[in-house]
């Protein structure tokens, strides 16, 4: 694991050698930030929940489309997904927001 953050060092040692400083800044940046792109990506995903294409080309049966061949029968299928969507994202967030509620208080607790 440690290989990945190491690989540039290794792959330019010379221009570690002159740049050292800036291979620590993008380092402790990118250790900084490594959490906020994780929830960010998560945070898109979930909200992309209902795209169920490929994504990559346009397609007249992608989607909600091939679930059924009756138009009120699909706005239906897409009413009821698009509820869901919303509470998951919802309950997803608050339980979200209340484990970094409890980390920051067992963290902030006088017996640590």
């Amino acid at each position: 694991m440690l290989s990945i953050y190491a690989l540039p060092f290794l792959m330019r040692p010379l221009d570690f050698l002159f740049n050292p400083f800036k291979y620590v800044v993008g380092f402790l940046s990118y250790m900084v930030l490594l959490p906020i792109f994780i929830n960010v990506m998560q945070v898109y995903s979930m909200s992309n929940l209902h795209d169920i294409s490929w994504g990559n080309r346009p397609s007249v049966t992608a989607g909600t489309n091939m679930l059924s061949n009756d138009a009120k029968k699909q706005q239906e299928l897409k009413s009821n997904y698009m509820i869901f969507r919303v509470n998951f994202m919802t309950i997803w967030i608050v339980l979200n927001g209340a484990f970094a509620l409890m980390i920051m208080n067992l963290s902030a607790s006088p017996g640590s």
